[in-house]
């Protein structure tokens, strides 16, 4: 997304439609009338695949992001153009179209409402009382939803547009703050994460090595732990893909890296029990190996599915309802 304007600014530009198509829906997408506009998005999306043009149907999703000025709705039909007319020459820029507004909106556009206020506010922003662009601006801003980074710098680039300096400058610097400290936070994360494989990995390996000649490879059994934790993995993520689809890909990263973690720990345990050897110091040590990895991978998936701001404001104000 530009930050200085619409979400669909930088159309992708594409060849003339095909002239065997209904010229007047056509025209109405192009109108002034937004009423028309939104008929004829409703009629170029009802109909069957075998009478769609993708043309059209492109053409549609374009006046959903640049008139109608609603992202969710024009994600669902660059999604039918690509999944009715796969190798269309419209087909290529609609995937494109999916992947900038699905930032947006979310995986199941669980944000469309956020990402259509902030669009409308960014068409509208210069005839608009300032105070009100302001307000609604740093609600979008601060909200919890993957579109706040955009929100946050717009509003700071449409202050200084405004000559409200100042204020710009406060607000690119709580940009800065905010989100540039959660990338140094992301890099620390990834590097725990290694670093927890890594040793891990390297104390199994050590424990085979000197493992009796005939029972090394036993360690590539499931140790006691992995057979514990798998069902456990197992139901969390199948509850959360039941009852919350927004946070279920990160249920399933955390769940799955730590039995991992857990699998490669066990299994280095389990050759030193095997060998006669003491383990609970390396037992101990293992323990908060995996405590550091599981964090770094938590939050690894919390920042990569935007959802750490949803926890700061569950953590503050509770959860809702």
């Amino acid at each position: 997304m530009n930050p200085a304007g619409n979400p669909a600014v930088n159309p992708p530009r594409v060849a003339p439609m095909n002239p065997a198509v209904n010229p007047a829906m056509v025209d109405a997408l192009g109108s002034d009338d937004l009423s028309v506009v939104d008929r004829a998005v409703a009629a170029a999306a009802r109909l069957p695949a075998r009478e769609s043009d993708p043309d059209v149907l492109f053409a549609a999703a374009r006046a959903c992001e640049d008139k109608l000025l609603d992202p969710g709705r024009a994600v669902a039909i660059y999604e039918r153009l690509v999944a009715d007319h796969p190798t269309a020459r419209t087909a290529a820029p609609a995937t494109r179209r999916i992947a900038a507004l699905r930032e947006l909106v979310g995986p199941g556009g669980e944000t469309a409402r956020q990402a259509a206020e902030l669009a409308q506010l960014i068409a509208r922003a210069d005839t608009q009382p300032t105070a009100r662009v302001i307000e609604r601006g740093e609600q979008l801003a601060g909200a919890a939803w993957p579109g706040a980074p955009a929100a946050a710098l717009w509003l700071a680039d449409w202050l200084r547009r405004s000559r409200r300096f100042a204020e710009a400058q406060a607000h690119y610097a709580t940009v800065a703050a905010r989100w540039r400290r959660r990338g140094r936070w992301y890099l620390a994360a990834w590097f725990a994460i290694a670093g927890a494989c890594g040793v891990l990995a390297s104390s199994l390996v050590e424990a085979m090595l000197r493992s009796p000649p005939g029972t090394r490879w036993s360690a590539l059994r499931p140790p006691i732990e992995a057979v514990f934790l798998g069902p456990v993995a197992a139901v969390l993520i199948g509850v959360a893909f039941t009852a919350h689809q927004l946070i279920a890909p990160a249920v399933a990263t955390i769940a799955l890296g730590g039995l991992a973690l857990a699998w490669l720990s066990g299994a280095a345990l389990e050759r030193l029990r095997a060998g006669g050897r003491p383990r609970r110091l390396r037992g101990l040590a293992h323990v908060a190996i995996c405590v550091v990895g599981v964090a770094g991978i938590a939050y690894v998936a919390l920042t990569r599915d935007h959802l750490v701001d949803m926890l700061i404001e569950t953590v503050r104000f509770g959860p809702e309802g």
